[in-house]
């Protein structure tokens, strides 16, 4: 059995001398849910979201108790590249609450996804008397323009490409319940974490040190199985796969890219500019096209396209390696698995645009490397093809429905 166990800290003065900090229980009548909440409104930074994905910060508070129909957020936040960040500030004291929080974060990222861009609007002017352009464009250097936010925002929004965050005092979840919430929405893109804030009191002066602690994370949500490692008390690793979810193996935590490493990586790696272009196309068409996914890995991005019947099973059409390569393969036993008849065309028709054929001896993959600057000058044919696949899948998986 393994637990954690955190020390007092101590304060160490120049000249030597220590002062012992008092951790504070947070069931004192200074110290309460309302505190906490006022504490992240006032001073966003004290959440690590850089720690999960650099794209959720800065943090801008949108407000506080933000009205929904199956209760109100406890605290909104929204960056300037358009992401939504939702917290839940709970105490731990309370037994049924540490059963039932994780359920209830996951409501309100499933009712905010139903919002367009004029709810989200509504609920920023009625919470902080701003709309939610002017309170982003007046928090910080706008990254992007009045219209790109705001389709951005609709886009996420729709996507339910959230990151949600339950922050309390000691915190212990039981990741079964985590488990059983998480493969219940399979289609929302969020990201969940637990973060603990430890508060310390200098015996002295009776000021009060706050500290965040990362106790476990998810991945994003992409994929239609869960898998959790790790027990209740220790860090976890929550993945989402294709795989056995009763497999007895369990896989090392692995650190997953973002959007702002992979192209960070693309650079360092002498990737082209004209390259690093394309695979920012990529990732633009076809994040926002309903149709199909981006899957982030360890050293990669992944383009998937969703089945139209059931859109939990996905089908990998291209991968992006970090270093400006890219690949195809495994549809021919994709669709077998899906009972979708596949003569190859796709893998035929995208190595004749780029000068190379199948392989002889596994026809779902080109028989030579190619790069993101080879695709630069063919893109929008490569683009068309992945679009006519889908349209013949579609075809077919609404035919065999009928």
């Amino acid at each position: 059995m393994s637990f954690r166990c955190d020390g007092n800290p101590v304060v160490v003065k120049k000249t030597g001398a220590t002062t012992r900090l008092e951790r504070i229980i947070f069931n004192d009548r200074e110290i309460d849910e309302g505190w906490l909440q006022n504490l992240m409104h006032e001073n966003p930074g004290i959440l690590p979201v850089n720690d999960f994905d650099p794209g959720f910060g800065p943090l801008i508070p949108i407000g506080r108790e933000i009205g929904t129909d199956v209760g109100p957020i406890d605290n909104l936040f929204v960056s300037p590249t358009g992401l939504l960040t939702i917290v839940e500030a709970k105490l731990w004291r309370n037994p049924q609450a540490r059963r039932e929080v994780v359920g209830q974060v996951i409501d309100y990222a499933k009712e905010v996804s139903r919002w367009g861009y004029e709810e989200l609007d509504a609920s920023t002017r009625k919470a902080s008397g701003k709309s939610l352009w002017e309170l982003v464009s007046g928090a910080s250097a706008p990254i992007l323009d009045e219209p790109q936010f705001i389709d951005t925002v609709a886009r996420n929004l729709k996507a339910g490409r959230f990151l949600l965050l339950i922050v309390g005092d000691g915190i212990r979840e039981e990741m079964e319940r985590m488990a059983e919430y998480l493969q219940g929405t399979p289609q929302l893109r969020f990201a969940l974490a637990l973060v603990e804030l430890q508060v310390y009191r200098f015996a002295e002066e009776g000021d009060l040190l706050v500290t965040p602690v990362i106790v476990s994370r998810t991945k994003e949500i992409s994929r239609a199985i869960v898998r959790v490692t790790g027990d209740a008390t220790a860090k976890v690793d929550v993945s989402l796969d294709l795989t056995d979810v009763n497999s007895s193996v369990a896989s090392a935590p692995r650190r997953v890219m973002t959007h702002q490493t992979f192209f960070q990586e693309l650079e360092a790696k002498g990737v082209s500019a004209q390259g690093i272009r394309v695979a920012q196309r990529f990732h633009d068409d076809f994040d926002h096209d309903d149709r199909f996914q981006i899957d982030w890995n360890v050293a990669s991005f992944t383009i998937k396209m969703l089945d139209p019947v059931n859109p939990r099973t996905r089908y990998t059409i291209l991968v992006v390696n970090r270093t400006g390569t890219t690949y195809i393969g495994w549809l021919g036993l994709q669709f077998e698995n899906s009972g979708i008849a596949y003569d190859y065309e796709f893998s035929k028709a995208t190595g004749k645009l780029l000068g190379c054929n199948p392989k002889s001896d596994d026809q779902d993959t080109w028989d030579a490397t190619v790069t993101l600057e080879e695709l630069a000058g063919v893109y929008d044919a490569f683009k068309a093809c992945i679009e006519e696949l889908a349209a013949n899948v579609s075809r077919q998986r609404t035919a065999t429905e009928e």
